[in-house]
């Protein structure tokens, strides 16, 4: 996480196994496919695929509309 945070997509270039990757495209799709509302999967989504600044997910998360959950 806080390679990704300093780095960007490069630090997704390495030879470590990065924890929940494949996870994380699962879960996306399915949250689309059903319709749920996941802001934490959809952020981090968006960030590892370049969509969304790392710098800016934590702000998007906390601005974010507040509803009944």
């Amino acid at each position: 996480g806080q390679e990704f945070a300093k780095k960007g997509k490069d630090a997704l270039k390495t030879t470590v196994t990065v924890e929940g990757l494949v996870a994380l495209d699962v879960i996306h799709d399915i949250a689309k496919e059903k319709q749920l509302d996941l802001p934490i999967i959809n952020n981090l989504y968006k960030a590892i695929h370049g969509k969304l600044d790392p710098s800016k997910m934590v702000k998007a998360l906390w601005t974010r509309e507040h509803k009944a959950e």
